[in-house]
């Protein structure tokens, strides 16, 4: 078993140790896409890697640290190799956030990509209760519970803003060009938004983003419409 962890560990680091030499020449000193690979890729890619580490690191720590590990002749060595693991871990979710956030510089900002900023955070706190579980030596009912902790607190924090609101207001203050806006989506959320999208239809250098020739934008301004009637100032 002693054996087998230590394995793991090695390989897990020897990857996130080539992913993280990619990042930093391509993110943090060059500031490019790699080529050959479009932003979505660069992003999913990132998210994935970070996913399959997380869960089986995690899953292995624990396993292996469920018992008394001061016992263990390799302990020093174990500790050692989880503690560059969760190291390289913040490193490359960083580097993720990074590439998360050029993606929404490109295609604008939703509700999925909001999503992958929580995720991300989420996975920083989990690192770091999981090198406080091996540093305390606590068990595996600590990390699970102090995660299930934070993971309701943000949830509370999330629900106090209004993201609908958000999202309108971010993806039309940044947009390079108004005719990029993804006016369906925005049309497609709630209600909230509706102060900032008729400032954009009553506007004569803007309306015209409400009307093209195909179905999925004739429907969504009959919604648009509709939504104006109903709306209580």
């Amino acid at each position: 078993n002693t054996v087998i962890s230590i394995t793991l560990f090695i390989l897990l680091n020897i990857m996130l140790l080539a992913i993280n030499f990619l990042d930093i020449n391509n993110i943090f000193i060059n500031s490019i896409l790699p080529k050959g690979i479009s932003l979505s890729d660069f992003v999913h890619q990132a998210v994935w890697s970070s996913i399959f580490s997380i869960i089986v690191a995690v899953g292995l720590i624990m396993w292996f640290f469920k018992g008394d590990l001061n016992f263990n002749k390799h302990s020093k060595l174990i500790k050692a190799l989880v503690y560059i693991w969760v190291l390289q871990s913040v490193l490359m979710l960083l580097s993720t956030i990074i590439r998360n956030s050029w993606y929404i510089h490109q295609y604008q900002l939703t509700y999925l990509r909001i999503g992958v900023y929580v995720f991300l955070v989420l996975s920083l706190i989990g690192l770091f209760f999981t090198a406080l579980k091996i540093f305390k030596t606590k068990s595996a009912w600590y990390l699970v519970c102090k995660n299930f902790e934070a993971w309701l607190l943000i949830l509370v924090v999330c629900s106090c803003f209004n993201w609908d609101r958000i999202i309108t207001r971010y993806n039309i203050s940044n947009a390079t060009d108004v005719k990029n806006i993804d006016i369906v989506y925005l049309i497609e959320l709630s209600e909230a938004n509706i102060p900032e999208l008729v400032n954009l239809y009553n506007n004569p250098k803007t309306n015209y983003i409400f009307t093209k020739s195909n179905y999925r934008y004739n429907s969504s301004k009959d919604l648009f419409l509709s939504k104006i009637n109903n709306y209580i100032i």
